[in-house]
């Protein structure tokens, strides 16, 4: 027995096939049969009369990394049928940080919500901290490359030099190794746009 049947559903299942209608049988969490399934016994049986069925929608440019702590059961995305959230967009992320950084980026990340609390420093403490909450979407993890620009050399409008770029390089690099899927950059705003091309492609 399942423990859930949705039926008469409009199925559009994110593959790029045309939508079609069909039930969904689910357990234990899991999708594990789609077809016809009117007949199914099932716990609970929902008829959809016709309602479209998705996957969750991933939100690729998000900020919620400075939001999430004060609403881990993102209730605003999930009404929305968002399942999974990219955050660290826009070249800002909620580390590293650095004594350097610190003030900067807190004060230039205030108006997303709640002030940054220094509450980790690495990519590994912030994951750490991120994993302790009882997340109702799944998170993706970006570096931004304005705040790692900010933590070696603040906000100042000047090409890196080599070893500020190696100090750059090792924060992105401890990053990825951390768990992190990739860097972010925004290139119109300080201090991304004091980069110039040399310091990104090192650090791509």
């Amino acid at each position: 027995m399942y423990d859930t049947v949705l039926l008469d559903g409009v199925l559009v299942d994110g593959t790029g096939s045309p939508a079609r209608r069909a039930d969904i049988a689910i357990h234990a969490g899991r999708i594990v049969e789609i077809g016809t399934l009117s007949s199914t016994a099932a716990r609970r049986v929902l008829s959809l009369e016709g309602r479209t069925v998705a996957p969750g929608f991933i939100d690729l440019h998000t900020h919620a990394e400075f939001t999430i702590f004060a609403h881990p059961d993102a209730p605003s995305m999930l009404r929305q049928g968002v399942t999974t959230l990219v955050v660290g967009n826009c070249g800002f992320s909620a580390f590293p940080i650095t004594d350097r950084n610190w003030e900067l980026i807190r004060d230039y990340t205030s108006f997303f919500g709640p002030a940054l609390q220094r509450e980790w420093d690495t990519p590994t403490s912030f994951l750490k901290s991120l994993s302790s909450l009882e997340l109702r979407c799944n998170i993706a993890v970006l570096i931004g490359h304005g705040t790692v620009r900010a933590a070696v050399m603040g906000f100042e409008d000047r090409r890196a030099t080599d070893a500020e770029i190696e100090s750059m390089a090792k924060h992105v690099e401890l990053a990825l190794s951390s768990g992190v899927f990739g860097m972010s950059s925004g290139l119109v705003y300080p201090p991304g746009c004091y980069a110039d091309r040399r310091e990104l492609n090192a650090l791509c």
